[in-house]
């Protein structure tokens, strides 16, 4: 730790904005980590391994971790196959590091396809290439690709630890938390004349970020979430009474609009099925109906909470979603999620809330729109 002390107060002289983000970000020694790992709150570390570092290395991967917080990875795992996440996140925050001239101990992914792209980016290729190639063992032409057994953080699972237990609400409350640290870091490195033009970017993505569509729900969950006592089981704590155990804090009904076009490919109709499953995941809604359509509602499908998901889409006629949008306003529901092309003409903006998530660049001018 004393080591570590002095280390920070140098990467603090020399790089504000990492040496910023340190201050706020509590170390903790453990051996239960391999490497190094954060939960989104604290940075954890294995002093054997840093022992074999040199300073400038273990500099490198207290930024890596500080920049794994400041970028939310954690909290945008969603229910990403979590060992490629990693893969995507490092590459992400590795080429950032090198290109401050920080020293990247052996090992560390970095791969130059990937520098100035976002880790969901990344990981879309990366999970493509693993689909394409499963028996392979995913070594690359990049310096340590998946596969390596030393390297630092990406090819380690504990790298990023799963904030399972925090709450919706917490972890909104964390994500703004996060955003006032590095807006403070950024200051801080700015007074110093020493924020770069790619850490000027990076800060720019954390801070105004193309909003992802789990972070629009959780904002309707927030302000519409039933949260009350349930009555299913009795809290033993008390025996004289029957008192509730604990709160529900569930969303509504959700509806998702699938869009099964002609034009929709297979590619897309995994898209919806991912998103599905996300919003199964994450938000925890009490029920989910899926609404296929092309020019007119073909099929739909209800999953209540804890069901699994199996879609079955129909559909692949013409397009003209202003039909599923018509109806399903009978459902009221909290909000819904449309995913399509955007290649069909557009109704005046529904009475409920609705985010579109596009899958191509075309005008969408009804709803929250996020390209997918």
């Amino acid at each position: 730790m004393d080591r570590l002390s002095k280390l920070r107060s140098r990467v603090l002289l020399k790089q504000p904005f990492f040496g910023t983000l340190l201050m706020t970000s509590p170390l903790v020694e453990t051996s239960s980590v391999p490497t190094a790992a954060t939960d989104m709150r604290s940075i954890f570390y294995n002093p054997d391994f840093f022992a074999k570092l040199t300073d400038d290395e273990v500099i490198f991967v207290l930024a890596h971790e500080v920049l794994h917080i400041a970028f939310k990875h954690g909290l945008r795992a969603q229910s990403r196959d979590r060992l490629v996440w990693n893969y995507a996140t490092d590459y992400q925050i590795n080429a950032i590091l090198v290109e401050q001239g920080l020293t990247m101990p052996t090992g560390g992914l970095l791969d130059k396809n990937y520098s100035n792209r976002g880790a969901e980016i990344v990981y879309d290729e990366l999970i493509q290439d693993k689909d394409k190639d499963k028996d392979k063992d995913g070594s690359g032409q990049g310096q340590g690709q998946p596969g390596d057994d030393d390297q630092i953080g990406g090819g380690l699972a504990s790298d990023l630890m799963d904030p399972a237990d925090m709450s919706p609400s917490e972890q909104a409350a964390r994500s703004q938390q996060i955003d006032q640290q590095v807006a403070q870091a950024a200051n801080m490195a700015r007074m110093a004349g020493k924020l770069s033009g790619s850490l000027e970017r990076a800060v720019s993505e954390i801070l105004d970020p193309a909003a992802p569509w789990h972070e629009l729900l959780r904002d309707y969950m927030t302000r519409n979430t039933n949260d009350d006592e349930t009555w299913s089981r009795r809290n033993r704590r008390f025996g004289s009474v029957y008192l509730p155990t604990r709160h529900n804090q569930r969303m509504g009904e959700i509806v998702v609009i699938g869009d099964t076009s002609g034009s929709i490919t297979e590619h897309d109709i995994n898209r919806i099925a991912s998103e599905v499953s996300a919003i199964a995941d994450i938000m925890q809604p009490e029920r989910i109906r899926v609404v296929w359509a092309d020019t007119e509602v073909k099929g739909e499908q209800v999953f209540e909470v804890g069901e699994p998901i199996a879609l079955k889409p129909v559909g692949y006629g013409g397009t003209d979603m202003r039909v599923p949008i018509a109806h399903v306003e009978q459902y009221e529901p909290v909000v819904a999620v449309m995913v399509t092309d955007g290649y069909t003409p557009w109704p005046v903006e529904p009475a409920y809330p609705l985010i579109v998530c596009c899958t191509t660049d075309i005008d969408v001018p009804i709803g929250q729109v996020v390209r997918v």
